[in-house]
């Protein structure tokens, strides 16, 4: 399983939101994923997604289509992290 962390700038989040949503539902290769904005600049978006495989994740995020997707609808500045995970807690 690979994680792929995405942080990037969105135009106006409560218009990118649920944008954003409806494309995730077309894909079931994303097994689970976490949306964060900044409190002090919500256009600040921080995306976790899990893949059974990195290369899927890789290819999906490279992908013309998805490149123009995200311009279209407002996304700019990503990066890209690829995690394996090592651990977790709550208190």
């Amino acid at each position: 399983m690979t994680t792929l962390l995405l942080t990037c700038r969105v135009e106006d989040y409560k218009t990118w939101r649920p944008l954003y949503d409806e494309a995730i539902s077309h894909i079931p290769e994303i097994l689970t994923w976490r949306v964060w904005h900044g409190q002090d600049d919500p256009n600040f978006v921080v995306i976790e997604e899990t893949y059974e495989s990195r290369a899927f994740a890789e290819g999906l995020v490279n992908s013309a289509e998805m490149q123009k997707e995200m311009a279209d609808h407002g996304v700019s500045s990503v990066q890209t992290y690829f995690l394996d995970a090592d651990g977790s807690g709550s208190r």
